[in-house]
């Protein structure tokens, strides 16, 4: 047999042989969302919730990355981040995501947060780096976010808005406009009553998501210590 072909044989064989081991979306024995073959070293596999696939590219959420054989994670990400995933040679290249209002005239959008490329080994090694790149607005743009801001403070009732509201005002700030940071850092203060719930997970990702990037690139001013937590 051709060394070529063995070897294509040989990788097949493994992918089979490495079946998911019991994971946090996924039971042991599962059918892997993807798999990196490799030579000489376990190869790597994910295991966890599909959300979608195409040939290339796997969406998911709630999963873990292994080596194969192994039951202990390199990588394990919640029910609340999700995450597409991709074969890049020998290394499997996995970007987190976020939906924020970044498009053209506010449109939500798949928002790349992390990038994580593992490579398989012994000890497979993890490389993190940020890739958020915040959405370019213009002045008007970011007087309309402020403006939504205002007038949900004036409204009475619920905060049906807070998604449009939050995810503006996060837009605006990542320009590294100053009224804006202060609204995002100040909104717990201003509407105690609107954050609970779902509204105040969703604030709390906005402020975690501002002070990541603040944290990474300096581009930024970052939050105050007594914003919410």
């Amino acid at each position: 047999m051709p060394v070529a072909l063995f070897t294509l044989v040989a990788l097949a064989a493994q992918q089979v042989t490495c079946p998911c081991p019991e994971s946090i979306g996924a039971e042991a024995g599962s059918k892997p969302l993807i798999v990196v073959a490799s030579q000489g070293t376990p190869s790597l596999l994910a295991c966890g919730y599909l959300e979608s696939s195409d040939t290339d590219v796997v969406r998911a959420s709630e999963f873990d990355v292994f080596s194969c054989a192994s039951d202990k994670p390199v990588l394990s990400f919640s029910s609340l981040q999700t995450a597409t995933l991709q074969r890049d040679g020998r290394s499997l290249v996995i970007t987190e995501i976020e939906r924020w209002p970044f498009g053209p005239e506010w449109k939500w959008i798949d928002v790349p947060v992390w990038r994580y490329v593992v490579t398989p080994g012994t000890t497979p090694v993890v490389a993190k780096a940020s890739v958020l790149r915040p959405p370019v607005l213009t002045p008007t743009q970011i007087s309309e976010a402020l403006g939504v801001y205002d007038a949900s403070l004036s409204e009475r009732g619920s905060f049906a808005n807070y998604e449009e509201v939050i995810g503006r005002v996060l837009a605006a700030a990542l320009t590294g406009d100053e009224a804006s940071r202060l609204a995002l850092q100040g909104l717990h203060r201003a509407a105690p009553a609107w954050l609970d719930g779902a509204a105040s997970e969703f604030f709390h990702q906005a402020l975690s998501t501002y002070q990541t990037y603040a944290h990474a690139t300096g581009k930024v001013r970052e939050l105050l210590n007594d914003r919410a937590r």
